[in-house]
């Protein structure tokens, strides 16, 4: 076996069940995205990491990366994704299925699903991603408003007096948030 998965080989003992890790490394060329893979067993140490949630997209479209050395193939939503990251300077270690699964191994792909509830669950946090960005700052608009309702519930909640009985949104706010539902990623719920 060669490439990156070569050198983060999975026992599939069900008594000591393992799983890899991703670590997105700073660069040196922007454009360069480099990761790292390293297998853990859930009996030993393994770093915090943060879990990954959002949709593949096409497999026609895809991108390079550098991992474990070897360029890597990964699809335009997640390259988006690894590149806001590493753009954001949000390096560190994450869980993220396309990657930390041999997708070309049936065997391993089998036995890594049934471990997925535990790998999610053990994560520090599940980052959801939705996809890029609008141009047109739809996205931008949305988030502030589910973010503003979100505080505007929890204070209801909280029994603050609250000076308007409701909360309304306005046109432009109601399309963007229908917008922002609309996106792949919740038809995979």
């Amino acid at each position: 076996m060669e490439g990156p998965y070569a050198v983060t080989p999975l026992s599939h003992d069900t008594s000591t069940p393992q799983f890899r890790l991703l670590e997105l490394h700073p660069s040196t060329q922007s454009s360069l995205i480099e990761c790292s893979l390293r297998s853990y067993s859930f009996d030993e140490s393994y770093p915090a990491y943060k879990a990954l949630s959002y949709t593949w997209g096409s497999v026609k479209d895809t991108y390079q990366l550098r991992l474990n050395g070897y360029e890597f193939s990964v699809s335009r939503n997640l390259w988006t994704f690894l590149e806001q990251m590493h753009l954001q300077r949000r390096h560190g270690v994450y869980w993220i299925d396309a990657i930390c699964i041999n997708q070309s191994n049936t065997l391993e792909k089998n036995h890594q699903v049934q471990m997925m509830r535990r790998i999610y669950s053990t994560a520090e946090q599940v980052v959801i991603w939705l996809g890029e960005a609008t141009q047109d700052k739809t996205s931008d608009m949305a988030m502030d408003v589910v973010a503003s309702t979100h505080k505007w519930v929890s204070n209801r909640r909280s029994g603050d007096s609250m000076h308007e009985s409701h909360f309304i949104w306005d046109e432009r706010e109601t399309r963007a948030v229908k917008h922002l539902f609309s996106r792949d990623y919740w038809t995979r719920i």
